[in-house]
């Protein structure tokens, strides 16, 4: 009989509703991961921010409310109990100055849950939540694990976004906690190995480990023809070929809708009949108003959002061609995130059987996309772009059944449960 582990999965200072992200990448693989061994002991506390829209708007307050009782009332259905605590925090990406609001009124009750619930392992979410797991066993001298999951470079994503430049304080504060978490944690996971290969040159943890975004194969689970001929027919799609983007994407996100218009702009070139599946939650008219810019009908386009994962697999079912738009690269923060990243929807799309286009080639994605033949990289000169489209549309049945099996193969959130299993018993015996 396998020996009892409690585990407390962390997420601090990310607002888990709204998005697929945290359905698709914690619910749905801690859910795989207590179906494979129920003998795991999961609990996931989740350190929830407010905003000022949360304070102003009750209908927004009442959605917010909504949300966090389906994803408990999911987690409970598998004997994982999900914790909201509401905390103040300005912005997710933090200023030096402001760091001790997200952490100082949170360390007596993180400690008292853990000693309470006799934790063994803290499956840490990003910085956030790794930082305050490493003061609160340093603070009470206590003895859990931690896995430090990192998901990407926080300290550069800060300066991308504008939050701070690479010269303040702030960022080199930021950098001064990576190494001294990368250094103490027990474990270290990455979600690429490229981001596996840059941590390991600034730190001398010998426990890092590369698992990748997680897709549910069951549901993202190849091409449903069935499935096509109904959502195309409710979308009123017919006969064009369908380019799709899923997730949000403005000026916050690693996403261009100006990359997006220019592989759709190549992409009806090609096609006599297209259309623009844009499935995702941000501003409908915005998205609209902006490709409208570049001569792109509105009628091409249509907008949809979805709640579940298995909404999001009916919708992509529409499509035939996927894309990753990714923002420009300006220097060299930008450039060691975008060499070291790997979007969650890239699992999605290629276990959905779609060849992706993807702009600049950039990452652990693009290097599999080149390397295995799963879609091409979009190409300005225009002669180039039409010999890439019209390999892909020759050889469509082969690539897709390629992503498929490459997805099934790397991106499923079974064989992701298997080894974090693996590490929770390897850390529980050290």
């Amino acid at each position: 009989m396998n020996e009892t582990i409690n585990v407390l999965y962390l997420v601090w200072g990310e607002r888990v509703t709204h998005g697929g992200i945290f359905d698709n990448q914690v619910v749905e693989q801690l859910t795989k991961i207590k179906e494979l061994n129920p003998s795991i002991q999961i609990k996931v506390l989740s350190g929830f921010p407010y905003a000022k829209r949360d304070l102003t708007d009750k209908g927004f307050r009442q959605s917010i409310s909504d949300e966090l009782k389906k994803k408990k009332e999911k987690l409970k259905d598998h004997n994982i109990d999900f914790i909201v605590r509401k905390i103040l925090i300005l912005a997710f990406y933090a200023n030096v100055f402001l760091l001790p609001q997200y952490y100082i009124w949170h360390f007596f009750y993180l400690k008292k849950l853990i000693v309470k619930e006799g934790i063994h392992v803290l499956h840490c979410r990003s910085y956030h939540a790794t930082l305050l797991a490493w003061l609160t066993k340093r603070v009470f001298r206590l003895s859990y694990k931690i896995i430090f999951d990192t998901r990407s470079l926080f300290p550069e994503e800060g300066v991308s976004f504008g939050i701070f430049s690479e010269k303040s304080i702030s960022f080199k504060f930021w950098k001064w906690i990576e190494e001294k978490l990368l250094n103490s944690v027990d474990a270290v996971v990455t979600v690429s190995e490229t981001l596996t290969e840059h941590i390991n040159r600034i730190t001398s943890n010998p426990n890092v480990l590369t698992i990748p975004t997680s897709t549910n194969i069951s549901i993202f689970n190849g091409r449903n023809l069935k499935e096509r001929m109904a959502v195309r027919e409710k979308l009123n799609l017919k006969d064009s070929k369908v380019l799709v983007y899923l997730g949000t994407i403005d000026s916050k996100s690693w996403y261009s809708i100006d990359t997006l218009a220019l592989i759709y702009t190549s992409f009806r070139r090609y096609f006599p009949q297209t259309g623009l599946l844009l499935i995702t939650q941000s501003p409908r008219e915005a998205l609209i108003s902006h490709l409208m810019k570049y001569d792109i009908p509105e009628e091409e386009v249509i907008y949809v959002s979805t709640n579940t994962p298995q909404m999001t697999y009916s919708y992509l079912q529409a499509a035939d061609y996927s894309a990753l738009p990714f923002k420009q690269i300006h220097n060299n923060i930008d450039k060691t995130l975008g060499n070291t990243m790997l979007a969650s929807k890239s699992g999605e799309y290629l276990a959905s059987g779609l060849p992706i286009i993807i702009y600049p080639k950039m990452g652990a994605i693009g290097d599999i996309i080149d390397d295995h033949g799963l879609g091409c990289i979009y190409e300005k000169d225009e002669e180039t772009m039409k010999k890439s489209l019209e390999h892909l549309e020759t050889n469509y049945n082969k690539m897709s059944q390629s992503c498929i099996s490459f997805a099934r193969e790397h991106f499923d959130s079974q064989k992701h449960a298997e080894q974090y299993i693996a590490l929770y018993n390897r850390l529980n015996e050290a």
